[in-house]
């Protein structure tokens, strides 16, 4: 037996009890016109701040409670939702029955039409074979019985030409390959002459290449006789270079030594005069910061306290923007994605109070 779902709309305005439009309106006569008069107003400060945080508390609650309501809803909606495939499926099955008989019809129509198209196909295969021709399934099948018959007689035709064709091209595969066998005769007795003329002149290379290999020979005794001559006068030559680079090396040493001497003096002298100097500027530079990190701390101290307020009014607005209503009417992946964006934007907005500076 079907379950009826009933769903009694309920009134968009005053539908939370949580907090009224009466309890509102009195927070509004109370909180909008307190004020805080200037940085020293410490008293002033306080009751806005508790008067902010009683407004949280009202929101908060107001949130809680349209979440609650909210979720009841959804409950009513799947059951809803629930009922709508129970009694879909039941007039489905019957569907699916009505459809299978009318499918059964069918299936039979198609197989009749089928046998008698291949039926005709196969005769019209046979056809086309015999005068040699040859054409796709899909078009026989297709063709019209004048164009069929068509491309038959202009298979025979073709298959004519065909072997005629066939005919004179072995005739001239014929006539090619006598020619060939005369050319390939004349191509060997002119490769046996090539080879007689190419032995004779290898010989004749080989008989100077040997020439030439005895007159190097002699070129070759001659240079290394040169060479040994010239290396005895090359080492004699350096003997005498070594010995004055050693005294050369000795004086330049202990001229080396007294100028490095004389110039670590100096160093040391300029090294101690930079470092008291470093130092004295040093000094004098962390003075200046300290002097200037101390006003730039007053300052961003000072600023704090003037954008409080500003930055209080941006998290109150995020927090709003959070808990604003979604629109009725909505799917439920609709709705999520509308909340979330709510979400991302409440989020942005405490991003930008956060940075305030």
């Amino acid at each position: 037996m079907a379950t009826a779902i009933a769903m009694v709309p309920r009134p968009v305005s005053g539908f939370l009890q949580t907090v009224t439009d009466e309890t509102i309106d009195q927070m509004a006569a109370r909180m909008l016109s307190l004020k805080v008069n200037g940085l020293a107003d410490k008293a002033g400060y306080e009751l806005v701040d508790t008067a902010r945080k009683e407004c949280v508390k009202a929101r908060t609650g107001i949130a809680k409670e349209h979440k609650e309501l909210k979720e009841e809803s959804l409950r009513q909606c799947q059951l809803l939702d629930s009922e709508k495939r129970r009694l879909t499926a039941k007039v489905e099955q019957i569907e699916v029955y009505l459809e299978a008989e009318l499918q059964a019809v069918k299936l039979e129509q198609e197989r009749i039409q089928k046998e008698k198209d291949d039926a005709a196909y196969a005769i019209r295969l046979q056809l086309l074979t015999a005068a040699g021709g040859s054409l796709p399934e899909e078009l026989i099948r297709s063709m019209s019985e004048h164009k069929f018959n068509t491309a038959v007689e202009e298979a025979t035709v073709a298959t004519q030409k065909r072997k005629e064709a066939e005919a004179r091209a072995a005739e001239e595969e014929a006539e090619r390959k006598r020619v060939a066998a005369e050319q390939a005769e004349a191509n060997r007795l002119e490769a046996a002459k090539l080879a007689a003329e190419r032995a004779e002149f290898a010989k004749q290379q080989e008989k100077e290449a040997a020439e030439r290999k005895r007159l190097q020979a002699i070129e070759d005794e001659q240079r290394a006789k040169e060479r040994a001559e010239l290396e005895a006068i090359r080492a004699e030559q350096a003997k005498a270079a070594a010995a004055l680079k050693a005294e050369s090396d000795r004086l330049a040493k202990i001229e080396a030594d007294r100028l490095t001497a004389e110039d670590q003096k100096r160093r040391e002298a300029e090294a101690a005069e930079r470092a008291r100097v470093e130092t004295e500027e040093r000094i004098t530079r962390e003075a200046a910061v300290a002097e200037q990190n101390r006003i730039a701390q007053e300052a961003a101290d000072k600023r704090a306290l003037e954008l409080r307020p500003a930055k209080a009014k941006l998290n109150e607005f995020a927090n709003t923007v959070m808990n604003l209503d979604v629109p009725s009417g909505l799917s439920d992946f609709a709705e999520y994605q509308v909340q979330i964006a709510l979400n991302v934007a409440a989020e942005t907005i405490r991003k930008i109070g956060a940075n305030l500076s």
